[in-house]
């Protein structure tokens, strides 16, 4: 009887492994790469371009800007 219950328990444990469908990589997907992955930077948005601010000459252009900003 311990033989025919082992011998199932082994059968049902080895019946468990493996996968079960194609073993390719899923589309999309960016494996295999090298680590640590290289950071290359973003590119900059084609529609904005950078603010220009007019910058004050003198002190009292300063303050001006700085009590029409509240």
């Amino acid at each position: 009887m311990k033989i025919i219950v082992s011998v199932l328990l082994c059968v049902v444990c080895l019946t468990g492994c493996g996968k079960r469908g194609k073993l390719d990589f899923p589309p999309g997907t960016t494996y295999p790469r090298q680590y640590p992955a290289r950071r290359e930077p973003l590119p900059a948005p084609k529609d904005t371009q950078p603010k220009t601010e007019k910058q004050p000459q003198s002190i009292w252009e300063l303050n001006e800007s700085l009590e029409t900003e509240k």
